[in-house]
């Protein structure tokens, strides 16, 4: 199972241009700390590059901390993970990306309305 898991986040982590978050989320979210150590060591063997490395290269902001600190701390914790938490803080997380984007996408359009009635004042409202 490791061998499947390890390619499925090499696949989410290096598809295309963007990276597949939900499935990255999900797998280090429901998998023990002895399978996500399994994984590590898979993906390491496999593709010759840290799994912890390809996160921290290909994600940012929150995301990032919370997927290196559970797949860092994979060695440190031999239970399960709460499946209800875990889809709470992943909704949590998605949620928060998506207001980031609408605010980041509010503000360049506001910047782009000020920069055209600032170029064109005898048409501005």
């Amino acid at each position: 199972m490791e061998k499947i898991d390890a390619e499925i986040v090499r696949k989410a982590l290096w598809w295309g241009w963007r990276v597949n978050l939900s499935t990255v989320i999900e797998v280090v979210s429901t998998r023990s700390s002895s399978e996500l150590h399994s994984i590590k060591q898979t993906y390491s063997f496999r593709y010759n590059s840290e799994i912890e490395e390809d996160i921290a290269h290909k994600t940012n902001g929150n995301f990032k901390e919370i997927l290196l600190t559970v797949v860092k701390s994979s060695g440190k914790y031999g239970g399960r993970v709460d499946m209800s938490m875990a889809m709470y803080y992943s909704e949590l997380m998605q949620r928060y990306d998506n207001a980031k984007h609408r605010i980041t996408s509010f503000i360049q359009a506001l910047k782009f309305t000020l920069i055209l009635i600032v170029s064109f004042p005898s048409h501005s409202l």
